[in-house]
């Protein structure tokens, strides 16, 4: 036992109280995270929603900076420009810089535009399945892309 020059211990004893309490703090820690997440106590659940209407879309720019909107079939369905289509051209950008850093082609690139069963829009592309969801950005952003989902291709034509 070591002695300080005074001939007095100077160990410390924690109080056995303390380190009691201290074990029963984390075992009911323990039984807490446990119960919660096998007893799905507390667990949130979020609801999957399922695709309500998807379209397949292909986006080809021209030398001015507008973009023509392609459906699977090959037919513009729309033209997104410069002045009215600032956020649009904006997200096909975010999509172009990911396929960029994958190493794949921008002119093969394929989107699939889908409105799921809880109202929300989103914007994949195929490839990297990198995917926007676009109910985030406001109504006016979203109906920028709603309409590219309802366009007519017979209606595109008559333009």
């Amino acid at each position: 036992m070591a002695s300080h020059q005074y001939g007095h211990d100077h160990r410390e004893s924690i109080p056995k109280i303390a380190l009691y309490s201290a074990m029963g703090i984390v075992v009911l820690a323990l039984i807490a995270a446990i119960a919660g997440r096998y007893g799905e106590v507390g667990a949130v659940r979020i609801p999957v929603a399922e695709a309500v209407e998807s379209r397949e879309l292909r986006f080809e720019r021209n030398g001015g900076g507008d973009v023509a909107v392609l459906a699977a079939s090959g037919e513009q369905v729309a033209r997104l420009t410069l002045e009215g289509d600032g956020f649009a051209l904006g997200v096909l950008r975010a999509l172009e810089r990911d396929r960029r850093l994958a190493g794949l082609s921008l002119d093969s690139a394929r989107t699939r535009l889908t409105r799921w069963s809880d109202g929300r829009l989103s914007i994949r592309d195929v490839e990297t399945n990198r995917q926007i969801e676009l109910h985030g950005f406001g109504m006016d952003n979203l109906k920028a892309f709603e309409r590219l989902l309802t366009a007519d291709l017979a209606q595109t034509a008559r333009r």
